[in-house]
């Protein structure tokens, strides 16, 4: 039979676990939301981006930056949010990788 200090133990570990597990999964859950908003978003924006031909005919290489210019800014927007995306996915899988090795040591 256990005492009073063990069992008050206990049960201070298993609160400090069960906290964890739901920090863990609303981690998770913003991880896999920030995802999916960025590639909606990356969609969205792709999609409402007028052809490379247009913009470059439109194109007058004297004034201003190729990128700067009005037609190519939507791709650099679209660039940040892959690379958004990206950091998203990565650390949703490293996320993934450390919960996949605590529940094996347990």
């Amino acid at each position: 039979m256990r005492n009073l200090d063990e069992q008050l133990r206990e049960i201070h570990t298993r609160s400090e676990k069960l906290k964890k597990a739901r920090r863990d999964r609303r981690a998770l859950a913003l991880g896999g939301s920030l995802s999916c908003t960025c590639l909606v978003l990356i969609v969205i924006v792709s999609l409402s981006l007028p052809s490379f031909s247009d913009a470059a005919a439109a194109q007058n290489s004297r004034y201003g930056s190729l990128i700067l210019s009005a037609p190519y800014l939507g791709y650099v927007i679209i660039g940040v949010l892959a690379f958004l995306l990206g950091i998203c996915v990565t650390l949703l899988c490293v996320h993934l990788a450390r919960r996949g090795r605590e529940a094996e040591d347990l």
